[in-house]
């Protein structure tokens, strides 16, 4: 399957909200920042840039990357596609590989 380039700008401007809470997180939005924690400490911090896409980084402050690169962060047996399509699916279950 592939993605056209269309579909993966989408999927970087999808609110990863769902798909982080989906994976324990809870997520605090402050202004066009998400924090992201879990039990009690930050471990993402997500913006959402002017042109609509968001970036994160860790709790460090390293630079993750855009949306599917935080989603490849968290799920690293994932591959580009299968990471895009939990973007693009936000609100459901992380990719079940089916």
């Amino acid at each position: 399957m592939l993605l056209n380039t269309l579909r993966i700008v989408e999927s970087k401007r999808t609110d990863p909200t769902a798909y982080l809470e989906g994976m324990g997180f809870s997520v605090k939005r402050e202004g066009r920042h998400l924090s992201v924690r879990m039990g009690g400490d930050e471990h993402y911090r997500i913006t959402r840039k002017s042109d609509g896409h968001w970036v994160a980084c860790d709790k460090t402050g390293n630079g993750i990357g855009d949306t599917i690169a935080l989603v490849r962060d968290l799920e690293p047996s994932l591959s580009f596609i299968e990471a895009g399509l939990c973007c693009m699916n936000a609100g459901l279950p992380p990719y079940s590989g089916s």
